[in-house]
């Protein structure tokens, strides 16, 4: 079984008997002390005589990969969702995975990066697998941080057409219920009331005309040539 390293050493004793050579020696394809790789290596031995006689046999070496891969995940995604409409936002990670045999696997996770991620915590688990079926597994959390769509609701109230009297500002009569997307148009509905009431203000402090046909307009009336003076 391999533990570390991608090869594992292997020790063996092979031998050859005859009836007349007793000095010969087995000759393998791969000696003892080897190294061998991950999987099955099937050695083969000859003996041969000082008469050429042969004899053959062999055996397999099996190397276990039991060394897991290594997963790995980013750590948690804490993003606001900059959203002015839908629910999902996008969300960008990297995963990895290492093996000290097979070093093109890579991460299997129940989301990729670029996915659309909802509302709320979502938690995503990555998985690796080398050739020899060893695992390893991690996981992290997708937080996505709703910044829903503001409505402002407002009373707004409509000024009355009616002409205010002396000393009085204009009469707010009716109010209504306006659903204000932002608060620029707050602002400028603001303004415009504000506006309003100044120019109220201004006409309130101006003086009153006279009316031409005011008694005080035609100067004293006159009853059989004497003057008599109107008193008020």
């Amino acid at each position: 079984m391999l533990q570390e390293g991608t090869t594992a050493r292997v020790d063996f004793v092979t031998s050859c008997s005859d009836n007349i050579d007793t000095s010969i020696q087995a000759d393998c394809n791969a000696t003892s002390g080897s190294e061998f790789p991950v999987g099955v290596t099937t050695v083969t031995c000859s003996c041969e005589d000082l008469s050429q006689n042969t004899d053959r046999c062999s055996f397999t070496v099996t190397v276990k990969d039991v060394t897991h891969p290594m997963a790995s995940c980013p750590n948690d995604i804490d993003t606001d969702a900059r959203l002015q409409e839908g629910t999902t936002a996008r969300v960008d990670f990297v995963t990895s995975c290492s093996d000290n045999i097979d070093t093109s696997i890579q991460a299997d996770c129940n989301a990729t990066s670029g996915s659309d991620f909802p509302f709320g915590v979502t938690i995503v688990n990555c998985s690796c697998q080398d050739i020899s079926q060893n695992t390893d597994e991690c996981s992290f959390n997708v937080i996505v941080k709703g910044v829903p769509k503001v409505t402002f609701t407002t009373e707004v109230p409509i000024l009355s057409t009616m002409k205010p009297k002396e000393n009085q500002i204009p009469v707010i009569i009716l109010p209504v219920s306006i659903a204000i997307a932002s608060f620029a148009v707050l602002s400028i509905l603001l303004r415009f009331i504000e506006d309003t009431f100044r120019r109220s203000g201004s006409n309130k402090n101006k003086d009153p005309e006279t009316p031409p046909d005011s008694p005080t307009s035609q100067g004293p009336k006159k009853i059989n040539g004497t003057a008599l003076r109107e008193l008020y």
